[in-house]
């Protein structure tokens, strides 16, 4: 072998160890890099898909309970309620919301969706359409008045204003009877599901 042959074969032997140095390095610096440079890589503070009320309000559909502790008579306490409220009469709108209130609750599968229940609210009564159409495609849906529902009334219009009804937002009320998250109108049921399983998950009300 001679000299000049000995040298390629040396000076290929080290780019073949370089490259092998390279596969390896190159990603981890840039991992670095990247990492140091960006705060994609740091947890968020909130990992909520909907907005939190803060401080939760407590309500109840029959202004005659107490809100302090439980009771067994007020149907928003002990269990999770998601809250949709109409704009009068239920429109396509409202259909799909409603729709999406039953998604979420058959999502979260028959071991969980017990602990949650739908809650459509109008002022005022629905059409005999609308009632007929709630009870082919949304049986056990509750159904409410909101001019009977004074607190429900209150604590939406000291949140959102006046106009409440015309925002097309969804409600979660926790098992204590709190109004305590809000979801806009394009949350997908995916999204709600999220939060609730969570919920779901480390709270054993409800």
């Amino acid at each position: 072998m001679t000299d000049s042959t000995k040298d390629i074969n040396q000076t290929r032997g080290r780019i073949i160890l370089l490259v092998i140095i390279g596969i390896f390095a190159i990603p981890l610096a840039a991992a670095w890099i990247w990492s140091a440079n960006t705060d994609q890589v740091k947890p968020a503070g909130t990992t909520n898909k909907g907005t939190l009320i803060d401080p939760p309000r407590p309500i109840s559909l029959d202004d005659s309970i107490e809100l302090e502790g439980f009771a067994a008579e007020d149907t928003l306490r002990r269990i999770w309620t998601l809250i949709y409220v109409a704009n009068n009469d239920c429109d396509s709108r409202c259909q799909d919301r409603v729709y999406r209130l039953r998604q979420v609750r058959m999502a979260l599968g028959p071991q969980r969706m017990d602990r949650v229940q739908g809650l459509l609210l109008n002022r005022g009564p629905f059409s005999e359409s609308t009632q007929a159409f709630l009870e082919k495609e949304h049986f056990g849906l509750m159904v409410e008045d909101l001019n009977n529902t004074q607190r429900i009334n209150d604590a939406l219009t000291e949140l959102f204003g006046a106009e409440f009804e015309s925002l097309g937002h969804i409600y979660l009320v926790d098992p204590f009877g709190n109004l305590m998250m809000q979801y806009d109108g394009e949350t997908s049921a995916y999204s709600i599901k999220a939060d609730l399983k969570r919920l779901l998950k480390v709270s054993r009300a409800g």
